[in-house]
């Protein structure tokens, strides 16, 4: 009754609700929530909604998800006093849709709700957000984000809800994609009612006044059907196709839909009648991408996706007006209060309702695709990259300050803008306004008026400025406030030229006039695209046309105005359509794109006119007031083509002309089209010309045509002569088409009375008016990439250099190395573009060149180097004057000669500078010089480098570290970190990585300083990858301060000398070390990276000086070593791999001459590697060569072939060794391992093998096995490694192998090389992690400390704990430190200590939890320690669990409570401590807390814990298997079908329990007991009696789509669920099936759920998803779950629920634990690693090597080893270690026993160990479980496979004739069989000699083989055989009698019992008097 009454109570509230607020209908209040404002979706919010004031000014910001793939395609809802968003991605790896509720005032996050699912729609009303997500409809608390319902169409296959979701009067209203409208009830969402239709919902629904109206296709009809009941009214079918995802919107009984003609295609808005659909009008949009319109007080705004707006009467269409809006608009308007919001472009627009004037602009920087949300008086924008922009009225003054972006000025146009005020108080106003930058004001002083405007008139001084963009700032002050405004314009050429389309508007093809180009050929760079050189704010391609004095460029849609000056765009639009070609004429552009041709002002960028045209258009031309278009198509006949011709007015766009011309599958040369006055030439089967106004052919060539050029000699074009193969060049007569001349070749440029033509490589020059040959050129190896006539002269590039050609004669007149080729030029500058490829398409960086302009020094800097005292320096004097040039340095220390003088234009002078004043400081001297002339300065550097004897890594020579003194090598064993630096400082130890810190993938030490940066890799090259900004930093490597940091973009960087030399593409780039300054950067025509070697440069092609990168000498090659003096050279210089040819060269480094050359091939040297080290060449692959440097002489090969390997192996060398290195494939590492979860590490951590190799003769020092993360650093005679787990080295000279202990350099995801950096410089050591960390440990100097960090472990309230630090002091001075402690539960026992050098001292530090204040149990206490010094401070972690302390349990109790939590950890007295043997084995048991009960050969048997005597033996018991034990004297057995329940002692049947409501192929397996119930679950879970068997409640789990668990499984191979039991809950994880038989389906698969019941009743009182595509699987995303996942553990600790999951996915996996909260089930933490079965304690999970914290799940602590531990007791660990670091093989895990105290290095850390062990025994596999209970350790290692070890083994068995019982060192144990005699000979089972005694038995039926092992000693034996195999050595058993052979007898298999004990190792005994027998261990 209750429950019913306040279900009908809640329906009522919202029933009430939503008639207060039917749907969020109009009202004067602004609440909306729907999307378009309202249910009619007209756009059109109330008039409150809006900021009150025109002007808008940004509030706040928020930041939605940040990820790369992050897209907004849903508008915000702004609604009592919330706004809500959506924002979906594309990481299939995480939640894909995300929900945030944003605080409207302040911007800050109120709630966020995530899903792997992503959000398509949604709707805020009711108090509930209604979300469509995948199909279903999910209601959520609004205030919170609670989930409430979720609804799907399930019935119906492949039915999905789709649209956006209306609700009205308390229902909900949703389409599906299948054709159905859905009503839901609001409060709990079950379906009121369906409506269906026949065809496919293709539109949004719309609903007002009580009809919802819908659009569907095939066939394409407009519905309306009855809100209330479902019911149709009427359907119409329409003549013309909707668009997707539009809706009708209806206003004033009329409905509008845009969509498109059903026979033309052309885009119109509709406007219907509602009463039946009558159409009114309809309204032809010509093809422009439509947006659905805003209906507004009888007008009708409609927004097309180009930046137009028409304004239409809603009654008629009649237009009102149009404007453009300079700027693409992606989505619909909205309006509130005679104002329409959009953004154009990257602004935010306020525009009159009235006239569509611009009421306001603000530049947002970037574009939005959704609508602006006037809600609450602000404007809500949510841009592309998931940004919610929030707008609030400007207050009391208003200006509109971005209206000073002036564009494009010319010098003879006054052009004025006016900044406009507005008072918006009631007072008048003073203002003042102040300018900054080239403008006139037009007042400086002015009063506004109350409610009045003011405008500012700005004027730019164009006569102050030169060419190029300017800015400044306007001030406005009035009362205590101010404001800045910004203004930019750019002042024109003022001249005619353009060059667009490889034309200029002079006659010609590619044709620059000598007046547009540099005078000379030697060129100035002014700026580049380099992304090495500037931010992403540049551009990454070569603009595409010149006009007026600027660049222009045009990509995809967008037009981009380059200022030529900077580079840098001034001005840029979207004009949304993709631009296929364009062509300037006089002050129009006319843009071909598409469908359409935009008429565009240039200055502007503003659309003129915009005119529909066909596509497939091939050329454009522009002149004379026409537009002529030549397309192409398919011709309706086979083999045919229709080439279309299209003339337009240039003033109006409108057609003038058409022709069609059908050709026949050949086609023209080329494409082409030109005008001359009133001819048209245009090439198709031949070349036509026709009268451009009546379409007239006057006449058509005889041969095939291409593209014509007008020159006043004739038109000019290629041809090919009907009949003949060549093709030719043709010059017509313009008039007849008359052959004036014919030459044969292709022609490449015309102009200035010249064509040149190419043939056969060569280049030809021809007199344009008769078509004589001039002059002809061979172009050699100079393949011509680019020919232009430039001036007098024809430049040909190649794309490293252009060649200039007296246009004359063909003389060779200058040359210029450049990248790339001649693009573009105009207005005396050139811009040169390099090919690259950027998402597979060729594009162009642009560089920019003109002349030397001023006065001209022919280097960066005055480089005086480590030696010189004098250099000389040269200038050129180009500014055409004479001047009077100065010289000085700031401090005087250098002289110059002259330092005074004059200097005539085009003349040189040499300077010499001589340093005056030596400096002695060590290091990087830099002096600012200044070279000063009347008008003009040089600023430059003078350096000198002193170098201080700081070790620099690596060095010249190629060596990690030789110059580090022998004195100074590191010790491993005594590192201390000396500083950190980024992610993981213990300051920041808690925040995330900061978003701008990149990880450095490259490393230097210089000078005592440390660089990091950002390497990029070939791959990322070519791609747009390199926009990213790469970081180089510098840090003091003393105190890791960071000395200054630069974005820079670099492929490899060395170090020489005090400087930095960095490669990017062709450009290397020189910077001073000591503070990053760029001193020269130069372009190289070499793309390999660089070395640095004596001083100068080394790449494959040569050598370059350092001091300005010039070209010493040059040469070829694909491989290349430098090293004692020399240059080694490997070349293929034949292109035929077959055939190819190779020489190995040696050249002298310093000046590049041959000192020898060899076959490489006849040495057997390849060119995968090479190295020189101490001058002896190495050349290898799978073998390694020596080659005598200075002879070219082979003098060893050695084999270095990775046998394992199949990758060719990296090869590393420096001071005379070599290192090479080799993957480990998988298969093999497989069948190593042996086991599958072997193979899965393998995934995680690749092996590599490892040779260490002498340089000198080849020999193989050492071979390793490693997971390596670094590449190898050789320092003098060690050689570094940086492995998965940790760092080691290896010293060559004693051939030790150094391993360092300090856990925290092991590298978290090591999966291949790059991923870890080390360097070393003297006594530093330096370690870059993969997280971006940077490490400098030392042995030299500093503290050492025994702890990472300080763990009390666990200390209960109201206890005291003391732990002790062990510090060393390093340095070899007296140190004072102090100490201090940043947590108040803990205190240090001094704050001062006092050291002698190398001294050691303890402190002491307590955990003080006795005070008032008792924490939290389970709660985890932390600190640091912070000890200071001289040097850097050093700060370590402190850490303590607050626990409170359990009473002492004795090991059954134990037992029996980690049976319930299986949390494995015991009381310190169970389970031996050393020495572990095998005592026991049982093939069938299981263990109780008081015995072992095992079902052995038939017969039952318990065994007391004491002394493991049997006390029962049942021979024929009922029970044939055990089963689960309930620790009260009986066992569960499951059949598969049925649960049986038997008693321990007897084996008698109890009871069965049976017909259990299975799902299909469900079966019962596993049973759990708890407290005097059974639980079994089969899909559904049953608790039974444990008394009667009796069914006392069934839990039905909710399952979905399918209930098939279709694989078999075991505990072996683990669960697909798991259980335990906490007080009176039970708590189920399942793995839960969701296929429905669609197997290829990613969305199918398989889920994870834990649910919690009450142990009483089987009540569900929570349930929890995880890892499920629907609601919360934060690692596959959208993949469900193969049928291989399972859950290994389930464990509770302290109100927590620990899972151990296997999580599978179409081939990606995951193996991790999560945690959940006991109260709730929601989840805490989620770590992806396999953790111990006994990993909770002292607040710590243990993963792996790594702890991780339970509260946050951060690792906090890395051990060295992988090692599991199964159980503890007391603080000794029974683990299994998985790793060995220098191993050959991959061994199976040994049980082990550690003391978790006795490790000095690692201290306290919960089962840490130091390496070594009292004994390992192979007992332990994947899924053991291990039970230290009274003396003895059980190991379950199958479900019923039961080992027992103990502390020894059996030293002496005592056995007696005809008895069945023994003793083990005294302890009596039972055989079941007795000890029987046969022919003179004791037979008995050989398992009780050689299993008390810590040996193994091993019987294989197939064969009736028995294998004894035992001290060392393997016996075979076969049943009936006579003879035995010992130590794989056969044998007879008795020499004397061959009757002898083991026997069976009663089942039991026996063996002669001498035989059996002395060749074990052991001595035999017989007592004739007693038949006594005694076997003694170890004494034969």
């Amino acid at each position: 009754m209750g429950r019913k009454f306040f279900a009908f109570l809640l329906s009522l509230v919202i029933s009430i609700q939503f008639i207060i607020f039917p749907g969020n209908s109009l009202s004067e209040e602004c609440r909306t929530g729907f999307q378009r404002g309202n249910m009619a979706r007209t756009g059109c919010y109330p008039d409150s909604c809006a900021p009150a004031t025109d002007e808008v000014s940004l509030s706040w910001s928020y930041q939605a998800d940040s990820s790369a793939s992050a897209s907004t395609n849903i508008a915000p809802v702004a609604l009592d006093n919330m706004v809500f968003l959506a924002v979906n991605n594309d990481d299939i790896t995480g939640n894909r849709g995300h929900i945030y509720a944003i605080n409207p005032q302040n911007g800050t996050l109120v709630w966020e709700e995530k899903s792997t699912d992503q959000t398509d729609q949604f709707t805020v009303a009711g108090g509930r957000l209604i979300a469509l997500r995948n199909g279903r409809i999910h209601s959520f608390d609004y205030s919170n984000g609670t989930k409430m319902w979720s609804y799907s169409s399930t019935d119906k296959e492949y039915d999905q809800i789709n649209g956006s979701p209306l609700v009205n009067s308390g229902k909900i209203y949703a389409t599906t994609s299948e054709g159905y409208i859905y009503c839901l009830d609001f409060a709990n969402g079950k379906k009121i009612w369906e409506h269906a239709s026949d065809e496919t919902i293709i539109t949004w629904h719309s609903i007002s006044d009580g009809k919802i109206y819908y659009g569907t296709h095939d066939p394409w009809v407009i519905h309306c059907i009855d809100q209330f009941k479902g019911s149709q009214i009427w359907r119409s079918e329409m003549d013309f196709h909707f668009y997707e995802s539009t809706y009708p919107i209806i206003d004033q009984g009329k409905i509008y839909l845009i969509g498109h003609d059903e026979e033309n295609g052309e885009p119109y808005l509709y406007c219907l009648s509602t009463d039946k659909c009558k159409k009114i009008f309809s309204f032809p949009v010509e093809g422009r991408e439509l947006l659905n319109p805003v209906i507004v007080e009888g007008k009708i705004y409609l927004a097309t996706k180009d930046g137009g707006i028409k304004c239409l009467q809603a009654n008629n269409g009649t237009m009102i007006w149009e404007k453009d809006y300079n700027g693409a608009i992606l989505c619909s308007p909205t309006s509130s209060n005679g104002r329409l919001f959009f953004v154009a472009g990257k602004s935010l627009i306020v525009a009159s309702c009235a006239d569509g004037n611009i009421l306001y602009e603000e530049e947002i920087g970037v574009q939005s695709n959704i609508d602006v949300i006037p809600s609450m008086g602000r404007l809500f924008v949510l841009t592309k990259n998931a940004r919610l922009l929030s707008f609030v009225s400007q207050g009391k003054i208003s200006i509109d300050k971005f209206a000073m972006r002036f564009g494009l000025l010319e010098a003879n146009k006054n052009t004025s803008k006016d900044i406009k005020i507005k008072n918006n108080g009631d007072e008048n106003i003073e203002m003042t306004a102040a300018k900054t930058g080239p403008v006139k004001l037009s007042s400086e002083k002015f009063t506004i008026a109350p409610k009045s405007n003011y405008k500012l008139t700005v004027t730019p001084n164009l006569d102050l400025v030169k060419l190029g963009q300017s800015n400044g700032e306007i001030a406005l002050s009035w009362g205590d406030s101010s404001k800045k405004i910004p203004f930019t314009f750019c002042k024109t050429a003022g001249d005619s030229f353009t060059y667009t389309n490889n034309r200029s508007n002079v006659e010609g093809k590619k044709y620059v006039p000598a007046n547009q180009l540099p005078k000379r050929t030697m060129l100035k760079k002014i700026w580049d695209g380099n992304p090495s050189i500037h931010s992403n704010k540049f551009w990454d391609k070569s603009p595409d046309a010149y006009w007026n004095g600027f660049f222009y460029k045009f990509i995809d849609t967008n037009i981009s105005v380059i200022d030529p000056e900077s580079g840098k765009i001034v001005l840029e639009r979207d004009l949304g359509k993709k631009i296929e070609r364009f062509y300037f004429d006089g002050d129009k552009m006319f843009l071909d794109a598409s469908y359409w041709i935009f008429c565009v002002d240039p200055y502007t960028l503003k659309v003129i006119w915009s005119q529909t045209k066909r596509q497939d258009s091939q050329s454009i031309c522009a002149k004379n007031g026409k537009i002529a278009i030549e397309s192409i198509r398919s011709g309706s006949v086979k083999g045919t083509q229709n080439i279309y011709i299209d003339v337009f007015d240039q003033s109006t766009g409108k057609k003038t002309y058409n022709d069609k011309i059908i050709l026949k599958e050949t086609g023209p040369i080329e494409y082409g089209i030109a005008i001359n006055l009133n001819l048209l030439y245009y090439s198709a089967d031949r070349l036509y010309c026709m009268n451009i106004n009546t379409g007239k052919i006057i006449w058509k060539t005889g041969s095939f045509g291409g593209d014509p050029i007008i020159m006043p000699e004739g038109v000019i074009s290629n041809a090919a002569e009907t009949g003949k193969k060549e093709t030719f060049v043709r010059c017509s007569d313009p008039n007849t088409g008359k052959k004036l001349w014919l030459f044969e070749g292709k022609l490449l440029c015309v102009g200035n009375k010249r064509v040149i033509s190419e043939k056969n490589g060569q280049l030809s020059c021809l007199d344009a008016s008769n078509g004589k040959l001039l002059w002809s050129k061979p172009l050699n190896d100079n393949t011509p990439e680019s020919v232009m006539i430039m001036g007098s002269s024809v430049v040909m590039s190649n794309g490293k250099k252009m060649l200039y050609y007296n246009i004359s004669n063909g003389n060779l007149t200058g040359s210029f190395e450049v990248p790339g080729i001649p693009v573009c030029a105009g207005g005396g500058k050139i811009i040169i573009g390099d090919l690259i490829n950027i998402s597979s398409q060729k594009t162009y960086t642009p560089y920019c060149y003109r002349d030397f302009d001023s006065i001209e020094i022919d280097t960066p800097s005055l480089d005086f180097g480590t030696k010189l005292s004098k250099l000389s320096f040269e200038l050129t004097n180009y500014t055409g004057k004479t001047k009077n040039i100065t010289t000085e340095a700031d401090d005087g220390s250098i002289s110059f000669k002259p330092d005074q003088f004059s200097l005539e234009p085009e003349k040189k002078i040499q300077i010499e500078a001589t340093i005056g004043r030596v400096d002695t400081t060590p290091g990087t001297k830099v002096v600012p010089v200044k070279i000063k002339w009347d008008d003009g300065l040089i600023d430059l550097n003078a350096i000198s480098y002193k170098d201080a004897g700081l070790p620099s890594w690596p060095n010249e020579d190629g060596d990690g570290g030789g110059r580090t003194p022998t004195s100074s090598n590191l010790d491993l064993n005594k590192l201390t970190l000396l500083w950190k630096y980024g992610p993981g400082n213990n300051k920041d130890s808690d925040k995330d990585t900061p978003e701008e810190f990149k990880v450095p993938t490259g490393v230097l030490c210089g000078d005592g300083k440390l660089f990091t940066y950002d390497k990029i890799t070939s791959d990322e090259k070519y791609t747009k990858n390199i926009r990213r900004i790469f970081y180089l930093r510098c840090f003091d490597s003393s105190s890791g301060k960071l000395d200054w940091e630069k974005e820079f973009y670099t492929e490899n960087m060395v170090w020489c000398n005090g400087k930095l030399y960095a490669k990017a593409g062709n450009t290397l780039t020189c910077l001073l070390g000591a503070t990053g300054e760029t001193l020269w950067s130069n372009f190289v025509p070499d793309s390999s990276n660089f070395m640095v070697y004596d001083g100068l440069l080394y790449s494959q092609n040569g050598c370059y000086d350092t001091k300005d990168g010039k070209k010493l000498w040059e040469t070829k090659s694909n491989k290349f070593a430098v090293g004692d003096g020399k240059f080694f050279s490997y070349y293929y210089y034949d292109d035929d791999y077959k055939n190819r040819k190779t020489l190995l060269t040696c050249l002298d480094a310093r000046t590049g001459k041959k000192i020898w050359e060899n076959d490489p091939s006849k040495l057997g040297a390849d060119d995968s590697n090479m190295f020189c080290t101490n001058g002896i060449l190495i050349c290898g692959n799978i073998s390694g060569i020596g080659i005598d440097g200075a002879t070219g002489k082979k003098l060893w090969e050695t084999s270095i072939n990775h046998a394992i390997g199949y990758e060719a192996p990296s090869m590393f060398a420096a001071n005379g060794f070599f290192v090479t290195i080799g993957i480990v494939p998988g298969d093999v590492f497989l069948n190593r391992a042996g086991t599958e979860d072997y193979y899965d590490k393998y995934q995680k951590y690749p092996y590599y093998n490892v040779n260490i190799v002498n340089a000198f003769n080849g020999k193989i020092l050492r071979k390793l096995e490693l997971r390596i993360s670094s590449y190898p650093m050789i320092a003098r005679d060690k050689i570094y490694f940086l492995s998965a787990m940790n760092l080691f080295g290896f010293n060559t000279k004693s051939g030790s192998f150094q391993e360092n202990s300090t856990p925290n350099w092991r590298f978290w995801t090591p999966n291949g090389f790059g991923l870890g950096l080390i360097a070393c410089a003297g006594d530093k050591l330096f370690v870059v992690k993969a997280n971006g960390s940077v490490y400098c440990y030392s042995s030299g100097d500093g503290f050492l400390l025994d702890e990472n960090f300080y763990d009390f472990r666990t200390i209960a309230p109201g206890t005291k704990k003391d732990i002790w630090a062990t510090i060393e002091n390093l340095s070899k001075n007296q140190v004072k430190t102090t100490i201090e402690v940043t947590t108040p539960s803990v205190t240090a026992e001094t704050s001062e200590l006092a050291f002698e050098p190398g001294e050691k001292k303890k402190l002491k530090l307590t955990m003080d939890l006795s005070g008032n204040t008792t924490p939290e149990n389970g709660k985890v206490l932390r600190g640091e320690l912070v000890i200071r010094w001289p040097g850097p401070e050093k700060r370590f972690q402190l850490r303590g669990y607050v626990e409170n302390k359990k009473p002492e349990t004795a090991c059954t109790d134990s037992f029996l409570e980690n049976e319930l939590n299986q949390l494995f950890i015991y009381p310190e007295a169970c389970g031996p401590k050393k020495n572990l043997k095998k005592v026991m084995a049982w093939p069938d048991a299981y263990l109780t807390k008081d015995k072992v009960v095992a079902l052995n050969n038939g017969a039952l048997e318990n065994y007391s814990l004491d002394g493991l005597k049997k006390t029962i033996f049942i021979k024929s018991p009922e029970c044939k298997t055990l089963g689960t034990p309930d620790h009260e004297g009986a066992f569960y057995v499951a059949d598969g079908k049925q649960v049986h329940k038997y008693d321990e002692t007897r084996g008698k049947k109890l009871w069965t329990a049976k017909n259990f409501k299975m799902d299909e192929e469900m079966i019962v397996d596993e049973i759990y007991c708890y407290k005097g119930k059974v639980f079994v679950f089969v899909g559904n879970l049953y608790c039974l009696d444990s008394k009667t068997g009796k069914t006392l409640w069934m839990a039905q789990t909710k399952r979905k789509e399918s209930k098939n668990y279709p694989y078999s499984y075991d505990r072996n191979e683990g669960l697909i669920f798991q259980m335990a039991f906490d007080s009176n809950r039970v708590y189920l994880c399942r793995l839960e099936d969701r296929r429905t038989g669609d197997y290829e389906n990613p969305r199918t698969g398989f889920s994870f759920v834990l649910s919690c019941f009450d142990i009483a009743n089987g009540k569900v009182l929570w349930e929890q998803n995880f890892f499920d595509s629907d609601i919360d699987q934060s690692v596959f995303g959208d993949f469900g779950f193969a049928s291989r996942s399972i859950i290994n553990n389930i464990f509770i600790k302290n109100g927590i629920i620990y899972l151990q999951v296997e999580a599978y996915s179409h081939g990606i996996q995951w193996d991790g634990l999560c945690s959940f909260n006991m109260s709730n089930g929601k989840k805490i933490i989620e770590v992806p690693y396999t953790c111990d079965a006994s990993s909770v304690s002292d607040g710590k999970l243990r993963c792996e090597n790594m702890f991780f914290d339970i509260e946050t799940g951060k690792c906090i602590w890395e051990d060295k080893f992988y090692m599991n531990c199964y159980a503890r007791s007391g603080d000794y660990a029974y683990a299994k270690n998985s790793f060995f670091l220098d191993s050959l093989y991959f061994h199976d895990g040994d049980l082990e026993i550690y003391n978790t105290l006795t490790n000095t290095r690692t201290g306290s850390f919960d089962f840490c160990f130091d390496g070594t062990s009292d004994n390992k025994t192979s007992y332990i596999s994947h899924r053991s479980f291990v039970v230290p209970i009274k003396d003895y350790l059980f190991v379950v290692k199958e479900p019923n496979l039961l080992y027992c070890l103990s502390e020894g083994a059996a030293k002496k068995l005592e056995f007696q004739i005809g008895s069945s019982k023994f003793k083990a060192d005294g302890a009596e144990q039972d055989m079941g069989v007795k000890l029987q005699t046969i022919g003179g000979v004791t037979y008995l089972p050989a398992k009780f000699v050689a299993e008390p005694m810590g040996g193994d038995t091993l019987w294989k039926d197939e064969w009736k083989q028995i294998t004894v092992t035992l001290n060392g000693n393997t016996i075979r034996m076969r049943i009936g055989y006579e003879k035995a195999t010992v130590n794989a050595k056969e044998i007879q058993i008795d020499p004397k009698n061959p009757k002898v052979v083991p026997i069976i007898s009663g089942g039991r298999t026996l063996v002669p019992m001498r035989f059996l004990a002395e060749n074990l190792g052991c001595k035999l005994d017989y007592d004739q008097k007693t038949k006594k027998i005694t076997i003694t261990s170890g004494v034969k």
